[in-house]
């Protein structure tokens, strides 16, 4: 799928679309359930960056259901994490979310980048429900844990969970610092996508 038309370097979000679901039919026909594991998780990411996230909690549905078909366990625990991440933006109700968040740890056992980014999303949730020192645990487990790893970008999210618990406890003061640690970091190292949804 490529993401670029013409050459002004711009993409546009309808034209990725039409190309992703031009290569679920191919693949449908191909038999194919990695490849449709793949075009699902692609047409989850357009969805959630559209901010449409039951489009794309269904997509990533697809797609841990095809990633299991074919065997994928790489693909499958990516898109358990995706899926988990969008239900708690989107339509899905807090307590269902959970649940399925929980599932998803339990499914992705042994994938410690998986459980750490699944545990910053409960912690998300939890404080949603207004369980705000269950979600200070999750997401310090959540931080410690991808820190432990080594992966930098990832633990510069979990900030995103952390000014999220922390909002919504009515601390603003505690929640800016959460974003200020995340824009910080993601800023030496110059990433931008992350980076942009920090800032805003």
């Amino acid at each position: 799928v490529s993401l670029r038309t013409g050459g002004s370097g711009e993409w546009r979000r309808e034209r990725v679309e039409e190309e992703i679901a031009d290569a679920v039919r191919i693949f449908e026909r191909a038999g194919d359930d990695a490849g449709l594991a793949t075009a699902y998780r692609l047409l989850g990411w357009s969805a959630g960056t559209a901010c449409r996230f039951g489009d794309c909690v269904a997509a990533e549905e697809l797609a841990i259901e095809h990633a299991r078909r074919a065997g994928d366990i790489r693909q499958e625990r990516r898109a358990i994490t995706a899926y988990a991440g969008a239900t708690s933006l989107g339509p899905t109700n807090v307590d269902e979310a959970i649940a399925r968040c929980e599932a998803g740890i339990e499914a992705t056992a042994g994938d410690r980048q998986s459980e750490g980014n699944l545990l910053a999303v409960l912690g998300g949730l939890y404080a949603m429900q207004g369980a705000f020192d269950r979600a200070r645990e999750l997401v310090s487990r959540a931080r410690s844990l991808l820190q432990e790893l080594g992966l930098e970008l990832d633990t510069a999210r979990v900030g995103i969970e952390a000014w999220r618990t922390e909002m919504l406890a009515g601390r603003l003061d505690s929640a800016e610092e959460e974003l200020r640690r995340s824009y910080d970091a993601l800023e030496a190292r110059g990433e931008k996508y992350t980076l942009s949804t920090i800032a805003g």
